[in-house]
């Protein structure tokens, strides 16, 4: 969980050879310490936004359902889908694999953990 609510933004890169790494991925983004980032699944990164809760309102259970969504069409429709967040406190996180064509797909937003 982040400490604050930045938006989830689609993010394409066109022909980038090979699958998604740690290093590919920070040089298209210009990450200047690609041997700091911390890898995970997508089912982990969304773990908490997948979660009901007792006395949920209806909107809520409306964005659980639409996370739950999101996560089964990426795993279902995206390959080789993973997680990779660059950074200590401000993270930038991605989540990337490739489609297809051989495009890399994915999200990226900004983390705060302090």
């Amino acid at each position: 969980m982040s400490e604050t609510d930045a938006p989830l933004t689609v993010v394409t890169w066109t022909h980038p050879v090979g699958r998604p790494t740690a290093r590919r991925l920070a040089s298209l983004v210009g990450e200047p310490h690609p041997e700091l980032v911390e890898q995970t699944t997508v089912g982990r990164f969304f773990r908490a936004a997948l979660l009901s809760r007792p006395g949920q309102t209806p909107e809520d259970d409306v964005v659980v359902r639409r996370y739950t969504a999101l996560v089964r069409f990426l795993k279902d429709r995206v390959g080789d889908v993973r997680v990779f967040r660059f950074g200590r406190t401000t993270i930038r996180s991605y989540v990337v694999g490739a489609a297809p064509n051989g495009d890399w797909i994915g999200l990226a937003t900004t983390q705060t953990e302090t």
